[in-house]
């Protein structure tokens, strides 16, 4: 079982999003901006994270960075943009930052399930 973190302000998304990963054994964590995602990060060990773009007090690009700017291997951690957000431009500061996937709301469950089990594999591959 992997430890998750949903970072989305809209609810909805965030059941969503849960109920989809639950499903597959994972434990889910939730936080309704960058700020208190960040919050959760810092006291937490997570195993992959799951952000929004558009969000009140932190935005998803100010999190990553301050995830990304975190010490020790959690700074690593891969993270999926899950947003409304797509353009050429916004997605190429989401790679500048560090962001490992993205993907357009509304996600099909399938793509979903199938990006977070790859990162997570991935990176458990590269830290054995």
């Amino acid at each position: 079982m992997s430890k998750i973190l949903v970072v989305d302000d809209s609810m909805v998304i965030r059941k969503m999003i849960k109920n989809s990963l639950q499903k597959e054994g994972h434990e889910i964590h939730q936080a309704e901006n960058g700020q208190e995602g960040f919050e959760l990060f810092a006291a937490h060990s997570f195993d992959l994270i799951i952000t929004d773009i558009n969000m009140p007090i932190m935005n998803g690009f100010e999190f990553s960075e301050k995830v990304r700017a975190s010490s020790g291997t959690s700074c690593d951690i891969p993270i999926i943009v899950l947003s409304t957000e797509f353009s050429d431009e916004v997605k190429e500061r989401g790679r500048n930052i560090g962001i490992n996937a993205w993907m357009v709301k509304p996600a099909e469950e399938e793509k979903l399930l199938k990006a977070v089990a790859f990162l997570i594999e991935n990176t458990k591959m590269k830290s054995a």
